[in-house]
């Protein structure tokens, strides 16, 4: 599975994407995700894992591949149920083309929303990590909940249905336009 933007593309995470993932979570970016150690052969075992997931459509991993930059990036799909999903491990590395991250965002609702039929989007913003929470904010998430060091969001499909003309200009792939909406 591939999901083609104008600029950049998500395809699927494979065993020899380890070293990647290890270097942007160990990075400073990386400081907001959980952390999962520099150790690239334990991440390629849980890459192997994941692929079982993956494989019964539970989850799905991302690298975010921009097509002059390269790989630039992660994001995760996983909890897909009731007609919600949630999504993080949402990385892009510093110096990434600047829409990059506009873009992969755009991506997976479309995704999610519109190849998957799902409602509802939910994540986790670390409180500490005010540029990340007001972007969602700003593309109109809401904040449904907290603990200590994070706060929920979800972004409903109906939310998102008035912003994706706009998204879609700039990031649809001129070989392959979106989907039609609801």
């Amino acid at each position: 599975m591939t999901l083609s933007g104008r600029n950049t593309y998500l395809r699927l995470v494979e065993v020899a994407d380890a070293p990647l993932i290890v270097l942007l979570r160990d990075s400073p970016r990386g400081r907001h995700l959980s952390p999962i150690g520099n150790d690239a052969g334990r991440q390629a075992e849980w890459i192997r894992a994941y692929k079982d997931r993956e494989a019964r459509g539970e989850e799905f991993y991302f690298v975010i591949h921009h097509r002059r930059a390269g790989d630039v990036g992660t994001l995760r799909v996983h909890d897909v149920a009731g007609g919600a999903f949630w999504w993080g491990s949402w990385i892009v590395r510093e110096g990434a083309p600047t829409q990059t991250a506009v873009e992969s965002f755009f991506l997976v609702y479309e995704l999610a929303f519109f190849a998957m039929d799902l409602e509802r989007g939910r994540f986790a913003v670390r409180k500490d990590n005010l540029k990340s929470a007001g972007f969602h904010r700003r593309f109109g998430a809401t904040v449904t909940g907290q603990d200590d060091a994070r706060l929920l969001f979800e972004l409903r499909r109906d939310r998102y249905a008035p912003l994706r003309p706009r998204l879609a200009r700039r990031f649809a792939a001129l070989d392959a336009p979106c989907p039609p909406g609801r």
